[in-house]
């Protein structure tokens, strides 16, 4: 089964990604920061933050701002799957390394047989996302 929608909260609620995708910015610790590197996302007017949802085979892929969505497109485009270590150091990140995100993964989605399926699925998502959403279009 295939689906994506986005769910819209009063609060940034975020994602098994998010503490490896924006990094503070204001000296705090990470639960307390509330600037972050790259700048956090924008509510939509009206609405809220957006919570982005994939769900492909009964996997499902949450993620707190279409940039979540793009790094992770990156990584699971990639032939050989990065270490633990090697997206730590991608991240800058040093703190709860026993919690990368894509360790958090159900197994199944490491394999290339699922990424290659996974990649087009999540690429439209992201495309549809964009559309819906346009405030988070150029959030790069």
């Amino acid at each position: 089964m295939k689906r994506h929608w986005i769910e819209f909260h009063p609060k940034w609620k975020h994602s098994p990604m998010t503490f490896w995708v924006y990094t503070p910015a204001d000296g705090k610790p990470w639960p307390e920061a509330r600037a972050f590197i790259p700048p956090a996302p924008l509510p939509v007017a009206g609405e809220g933050y957006p919570m982005f949802h994939v769900e492909l085979d009964l996997v499902l892929f949450e993620f707190a701002s279409l940039r979540e969505l793009r790094v992770c497109i990156e990584v699971l485009s990639r032939k050989v799957l990065p270490t633990t270590a090697q997206l730590i150091r991608e991240s800058g990140r040093r703190e709860f390394s026993n919690q990368v995100w894509l360790g958090r993964l159900p197994k199944g989605t490491h394999s290339l047989r699922y990424r290659k399926k996974a990649m087009p699925y999540l690429k439209q998502a992201l495309a549809d996302f964009e559309n819906t959403v346009p405030n988070q279009r150029h959030e790069a």
